[in-house]
């Protein structure tokens, strides 16, 4: 059995993964010893040995591989068709993609049958409404229609710091509804301002003032982390837009916001910024920012570390 988990919305996906964990724990392994990770570098026999081999006093076993397409080229498309048809009964191959766009030479040749496709794009606004009521009510609390609003404002639609910021909101509203006073007195929106004017230095190519926004970040308590998921998230905004302004020149916010999914606010914000990219740098500074956040997490590098070498890079 084959399962391709793979869009940008890594909330979402993440938490699958963690679902498909915990039942395959449950029914066949509570040890969890026969699930094994490819999450760094690894060759072609190394994934086919932990494949194909017997589970280990177990009816099956799990194995995960994040960003599949990252390590496999195209040329090795043929020696993974055979790869792909000696999996046995007893193995569960997880697939795990970050990028919604994959080789697709190297996924033909995947057989037909027990594979099962999972895609978690980007929500709409109204999707984002309807996750944060469901989330709300999963971590046994309710949030007011008009606190949900101005966290929305305030947070925009990145999941991850949603779901943060709820937990705050939950721990402060207690038995009550969390209500826009909550909201106010919680949700920090300095990170967002310092965040854009971080970027702004980016995109501007001045790495000088840029290293001296983040130090006042982190001296202000900002973690290394959230400030790299803010960054990324805001990069990903300056990308859609640039690729849509590109297309349409008379750019109108209002439309723009409506066809992206975006906030107006955050549209009005960041428009000013998309002059002075070219669309080709921004794609491959936000691969960069993509694959170092990647090596964050993995745990090879630092996140101080990270945010260093992305300035370096601009």
């Amino acid at each position: 059995m084959i399962i391709w988990l793979y869009g940008e919305n890594t909330y979402d996906s993440r938490q699958k993964l963690k679902q498909l964990v915990n039942k395959f724990k449950q029914k066949f392994d509570i040890g969890g010893l026969n699930l094994i990770y490819f999450k760094e570098k690894w060759e072609i026999d190394e994934l086919y040995q932990a494949a194909t081999s017997a589970p280990f006093l177990a009816p099956k076993k799990m194995v995960i591989v994040e960003n599949i397409s990252k390590h496999i080229k195209e040329s090795n498309a043929d020696t993974m068709a055979g790869f792909w048809a000696k999996i046995p009964a007893e193995t569960i191959l997880v697939l795990w993609e970050q990028e919604e766009k994959v080789l697709d030479k190297l996924f033909k040749a995947m057989p037909k049958k027990e594979i099962f496709y999972y895609k978690f794009p980007l929500l709409t606004p109204s999707e984002v409404k309807a996750w944060l009521r469901q989330k709300a009510r999963e971590k046994d609390t309710e949030i007011d229609l008009s606190a949900q609003g101005l966290l929305l404002e305030k947070v925009g639609y990145d999941l991850w710091r949603l779901d943060s910021e709820l937990e705050k909101l939950k721990a402060r509203a207690g038995q009550g509804k969390i209500l826009s006073e909550h909201v106010n007195e919680l949700v920090d929106t300095r990170l967002e301002d310092n965040v854009f004017i971080f970027c702004n230095f980016l995109v501007q190519r001045k790495p000088v003032q840029a290293l001296a926004a983040l130090e006042q970040l982190i001296e202000a308590d900002f973690s290394e982390t959230e400030l790299l998921n803010k960054l990324v998230w805001q990069l990903k905004v300056l990308l859609k837009l640039k690729s849509y302004a590109d297309a349409n020149p008379a750019l109108d916010p209002g439309l723009a916001a409506k066809e992206l999914g975006l906030h107006p606010f955050v549209v009005r914000k960041a428009s000013p910024l998309l002059k002075d990219f070219k669309l080709s740098e921004l794609r491959e500074t936000y691969k960069k920012t993509l694959e170092l956040d990647n090596n964050i997490k993995l745990g090879r590098i630092s996140p101080r570390l990270g945010l260093e070498i992305i300035v370096s890079q601009f």
